[in-house]
């Protein structure tokens, strides 16, 4: 496997880990923060 396809899995992996977080945090964060409409 070359190193270009490696890092790009890896950054891949690392942005899907990130969005899942932040998905996370919104989510256990909900019920303390009032809705802006």
């Amino acid at each position: 496997m070359s190193l270009s396809m490696w890092l790009s899995i890896k950054t891949a992996m690392l942005l899907v880990l990130l969005v899942e977080w932040v998905q996370a945090w919104n989510a256990a964060m909900d019920p303390y923060v009032p809705r802006k409409q």
